[in-house]
């Protein structure tokens, strides 16, 4: 079952330098800010310099970490929802293309179990 909502994001070490620079602080706020972001890029693909206008209170570097660390959450995110949109694209195809007796009833049959037989008569086999 596809998720509806990304449950997660990454920071990548890679961004540990412009972080490393800032008072211990700022760093609560950064990580505080880009929770926020990533659950607002989600809904709406906002963009980081967009949602840092709200934000008047930051020092420079954390404006420049966040800027950094914000572009890379929304860049995965758009990765996340187009692999959520080909996976829920490809279930729909998937349920289209069941077989015609489980159409009717709405579901697989569960108690067919043809697809084994050729494993079953391969068992006898030395």
């Amino acid at each position: 079952m596809a998720e509806e909502h990304k449950r997660s994001f990454v920071l990548y070490f890679d961004a540990y330098p412009s972080i490393e620079v800032l008072s211990m602080e700022q760093r609560g706020i950064l990580l505080t800010l880009l929770f926020q972001f990533a659950r607002e890029t989600e809904e709406t693909g906002l963009d980081p310099l967009a949602f840092l206008e709200r934000r008047g209170d930051l020092t420079p570097e954390t404006r420049v970490a966040f800027t950094f660390i914000g572009e890379t959450i929304r860049r995965d995110t758009e990765k996340w929802k187009d692999k959520q949109r080909r996976y829920q694209a490809a279930a729909a195809r998937r349920w289209e293309a069941r077989p015609s007796g489980a159409a009717g009833k709405g579901e697989p049959d569960i108690e067919d179990v043809a697809w084994m037989k050729p494993y079953i008569d391969r068992r006898d086999v030395p």
